[in-house]
């Protein structure tokens, strides 16, 4: 079976690009937080680099609270590798680095993507991510 790996890649560079907006526009926009609130199923949660797992209730209210906060922040996201795709379930690897005040900060990160049908765009239902560290 031949699949669409782009509209994959698209979810993790739309969601990235919201959550920049997010962090560095003040006063934050309601069709920012819409945006991440859409990309994100219900269920969604995610493990943090913290380790802590954490809700979508909390990772929609940790945005509301630092809007605008980090207004030199910069993300970016590489290194994509689909390690498992079907017509409604995709699990893929990826870098993310954050750049901000000349620090950089690079995870990497797993996240189950699901949709409903094949028509519907790709949600992100879990998330985990790793710290690599500058050794």
């Amino acid at each position: 079976m031949n699949f669409n790996t782009d509209l994959i890649i698209e979810s993790i560079k739309s969601l990235h690009n919201e959550i920049e907006t997010v962090f560095t526009q003040y006063p934050l926009s309601v069709d920012a937080i819409t945006k991440i609130e859409n990309l994100l199923s219900q269920e969604f949660s995610m493990v943090g680099i913290s380790g802590k797992a954490v809700s979508y209730d909390d990772v929609i209210a940790m945005f509301r609270q630092n809007a605008g906060k980090r207004s030199g922040l910069k993300i970016k996201t590489d290194d994509y590798k689909i390690i498992y795709q079907s017509d409604c379930l995709a699990l893929v690897r990826y870098q993310e680095t954050h750049s901000e005040n000349k620090n950089i900060l690079m995870r990497e990160s797993v996240v189950l993507l699901r949709r409903n049908s094949h028509d519907e765009c790709w949600q992100w239902h879990y998330l985990h991510e790793t710290p690599i560290s500058n050794n």
